[in-house]
């Protein structure tokens, strides 16, 4: 079977020369386009069909640059992109990313203690951002964090930073107690709030910085108590009979 011609006119459209470029195609490998000024056509049995399409002078050049363009970007995109990525400070290590690691480490003393020292060694690295009271000291030992963990997270802030951060997160349980339960209509969630509202004064009521908290516990716990007994009492309605 003789080979497929194709059409070769001196000029195609304005500025269209046939002769060079190559779009090859072979029974056993798809077609690859290469673009060049020019077309040409080889029927050659040997080399299959070579097809080359053309391409004006005026969008040639806009093509080249178009090119240089986006090698120069690139060039300059990748040292950026790098100076960004080290400049970037790390995130410290968080209370969860550590519940994680721990609850995810094989059940193996050498898997505990690889674990342990992974995250010791993170927390060098990165430092945290949070302070563990006693109770979740006692927490993460029952998830088999070593003392030197714990050690690693005390010693990760300054001893100033670690009491206010233990100061905001009591403040931040406490007034949540009581925020979660004193809409509540059942007088066991009443009677949390207003332990958890009176605890809060308690501990907080000449902090400054929770004033605002400090005057609406104030205003709202008489309140609640008031409320309690006439939960547990029934209300009898109606007129009584003789």
């Amino acid at each position: 079977m003789p080979p497929p011609r194709f059409p070769t006119p001196d000029r195609v459209g304005g500025d269209f020369f046939v002769d060079a470029g190559s779009w090859r195609t072979r029974a056993a490998k798809p077609p690859t386009i290469i673009v060049h000024h020019r077309i040409s056509i080889d029927p050659s049995p040997r080399n299959g069909l070579v097809v080359e399409f053309p391409l004006p002078g005026r969008l040639d050049m806009q093509f080249r640059f178009l090119m240089c363009l986006v090698l120069l970007s690139s060039a300059f995109a990748v040292p950026l992109a790098a100076q960004e990525t080290e400049e970037r400070p790390q995130r410290p290590v968080t209370k969860r990313e550590i519940r994680v690691s721990l609850a995810l480490s094989p059940e193996t003393e050498e898997g505990i203690e690889d674990t342990n020292k992974e995250l010791i060694s993170k927390i060098k690295e990165r430092g945290v951002d949070f302070a563990l009271s006693r109770e979740e000291e006692w927490s993460l030992q029952l998830q088999d964090a070593s003392e030197e963990l714990i050690r690693a997270i005390r010693d990760a802030l300054p001893a100033e930073a670690r009491e206010q951060l233990l100061k905001k997160t009591e403040q931040n349980e406490l007034y949540s107690a009581f925020s979660r339960n004193y809409t509540r209509t059942d007088p066991n969630s009443r009677l949390i709030a207003v332990a958890a509202g009176k605890e809060f004064l308690r501990r907080y009521r000449n902090d400054t910085d929770v004033s605002d908290k400090v005057a609406f516990l104030q205003r709202t716990i008489p309140g609640l108590e008031r409320s309690i007994p006439r939960m547990v009492t029934p209300v009898v309605r109606g007129r009584r009979r003789n």
